[in-house]
């Protein structure tokens, strides 16, 4: 069901393992399983290219109340463990994925994102070296090719699951 709703111009990223951004900012290893989950906040804003962005610097921008950051804050951790749960069952690594919320005209907030490997970080499990596989869109972003099959792979696991389980 699709509702209309007003967007948080805010880009919620929550990491499990180190890779990308991350990687490049910090001197943290690409591959690091985190010890709990990471959740950074980049504003969206294309002029000033979504820059990272503080918990302060958010109420001072009036963007939103404390207590409506740590709601999207709060459920973005519940979805982690729903989606890393549900991705390890069909033999993925949930690696980091990115979240937008906004609110309804009820004025609640909202997930206003769709989970795909459009927005999720997603490592294939089966493999049995240290080689890692993608399977999301850094088959685009890297030029590594097989973006489509990549896709459909996940679609046919996930299809596979279902008819197993539901």
């Amino acid at each position: 069901m699709q509702k209309k709703i007003k967007v948080i111009p805010l880009e919620i990223v929550l990491r499990n393992t180190a890779y990308g951004s991350l990687c490049k900012e910090t001197t943290i290893k690409p591959g690091a399983l985190l010890s709990k989950p990471l959740i950074d906040i980049y504003l969206k804003n294309d002029e000033l290219n979504d820059p990272l962005i503080t918990k302060d610097r958010i109420e001072l921008m009036n963007i939103l109340s404390s207590h409506d950051l740590e709601l999207i804050i709060n459920l973005t951790l519940k979805i982690n463990v729903i989606l890393k749960s549900f991705f390890k069952n069909i033999q993925l690594q949930l690696v980091d994925f990115k979240l937008e919320f906004g609110y309804d005209f009820k004025n609640n907030i909202i997930l206003g994102d769709e989970i795909s490997p459009d927005n999720c970080r997603l490592w294939d499990l089966n493999q049995k070296n240290d080689i890692i596989v993608s399977l999301d869109k850094d088959r685009f972003r890297n030029d590594l090719g097989g973006l489509i099959e990549a896709y459909s792979e996940i679609h046919r696991r996930i299809n596979d699951f279902l008819k197993l389980n539901w």
